[in-house]
This record gives C-alpha cells, structure tokens and sequence, in this order.
C-alpha cells in the first residue's frame, strides 16, 4: 500500500511541475503577443503541446486515489495539500489563458475596426461626424443662378 500511496504523491509531484511549465509558457506567451513575436509564439506552442502530451500520458490521480480507500491520515494530508497546490496552479492557468484569448480578441477587434475605417473612407455613410450633423451636399453650381 506504500508504494501505491508513493506512485500518487509523485503523480501529483510530476503534474504540479508540468502544470507549472505550461502556466509558465502561458505567462511567456502573454509577453509575446504583446511584443508581436510571432516567432517565439510558434515555438511555445509546440513547447505547450509537449507539456499537455506529457500531462495526459501521466493520467488521472483520483482515478488512483479511489483505488485505494485506506490511506493513512498523515499521507491524506499531504496528498490532499499536493491536490490543493494542484488546483491553485489550474485555476491561475484558466486565468491566464482567459486573459490570453481577450487580449488576442481586442487587438483583432481593432484591427478589424482600423480596417474597416480605412475601407470605407470614401463613403458618405461612414465617418466620425453623428448622422444629424453630417456635412450636407452643396447643390450643383447649375441650379444656384435659376429662378
């Protein structure tokens, strides 16, 4: 029962160093984005697909931990506390990837505001002037000398 107690405590030891690598190539994909560097982001994208692959093959721990219902008090406490570790590290890594996918949606969001201002330059219907208070057309020069 100790050796199975051990295989659970280092599972959740290796998932907390792997989930930390992937909240790290988060934090560094951030800097990134912000800094346009399209080349480290292509590298850290297989960098995180790596760290998820290794995740996945490490398997699930409670699927362990139901295995074996007698463990005892002192390694409950330190399992549970490597699962609360655990739980912290995912919910920071949401948060980031959250923040991640907005900052990727607003800048393409004025992207696409910037473009569309620039294809409809031309066009009366567009432009920075309220609908009411638009420049009136002036009547042709032909019309102003009759009646």
């Amino acid at each position: 029962m100790d050796a199975s107690i051990q295989i659970i405590e280092e599972t959740y030891k290796k998932k907390i160093a792997l989930f930390s690598d992937l909240l790290n190539c988060v934090e560094r994909e951030r800097l990134n984005l912000m800094n346009l560097n399209a080349h480290n982001l292509w590298s850290l994208l297989e960098e995180k697909q790596r760290i998820i692959r290794s995740i996945e093959e490490l398997g699930s721990t409670q699927e362990m931990e139901t295995k074996d219902y007698n463990i005892p008090q002192q390694q409950r406490k330190v399992i549970l506390n490597l699962r609360e570790k655990l739980s912290r590290i995912k919910e920071e890594l949401r948060v980031r990837v959250h923040e991640n996918v907005t900052f990727i949606r607003e800048s393409l969001d004025c992207f696409h505001e910037i473009i569309s201002i620039f294809s409809t330059a031309g066009r009366d219907d567009e432009g920075y002037l309220p609908k009411k208070a638009k420049r009136k057309q002036m009547p042709s020069l032909m019309y102003q000398n009759e009646v």
